[in-house]
């Protein structure tokens, strides 16, 4: 069946974007697969090193990276770290070319199913918090109870 959806939203924890080998972190075979198919590179081994080294409870920032095909796909990733969250939690998401929809919707849902903490998954025509947390004309903006000043970072 067709998936008519272009806005794909995922909460999972920050290490099921990675995968232990001989001690030493490496970026998730199928989430790394999906980043392929979609012409986008991003360092999943940096960022989690970021979320755990560098961002502290109540902070984190927004990360986008656009594909290098120039078709202007996008992945959002929110490395906010919640004053109450216990997982590590994190968002993604993930904006696509119609003719694209089907193997996007597969293999993020392969990524998902295979994901240890398995919070949400779900695609919809429109996502209003994933166009805003992809517009960067609300930056910086405040989050959390402290409040943090949240960034929105392009990646290179």
């Amino acid at each position: 069946m067709p998936v008519k959806a272009s806005h794909f939203f995922l909460m999972v924890s920050i290490w099921d974007i990675v995968t232990e080998l001989d001690e030493r972190f490496v970026p998730n075979t199928k989430f790394s697969t999906f980043l392929s198919h979609v012409a986008i590179e991003a360092d999943l081994v940096g960022l989690c090193d970021r979320y755990i080294d560098e961002t502290s409870v109540g902070e984190g920032d927004v990360f986008i990276f656009k594909s290098s095909d120039g078709s202007g796909q996008t992945l959002v990733i929110d490395l906010f770290r919640d004053e109450q969250d216990q997982l590590d939690l994190i968002s993604i998401g993930f904006i696509c070319l119609p003719s694209n929809r089907t193997l996007v919707a597969e293999l993020l849902m392969n990524f998902f199913n295979a994901c240890g903490t398995q919070i949400s998954f779900g695609y919809s025509a429109a996502n209003n918090y994933l166009r805003e947390l992809a517009d960067e004309s609300g930056y910086p903006r405040e989050r959390g109870s402290r409040p943090y000043m949240q960034k929105l970072i392009f990646a290179e």
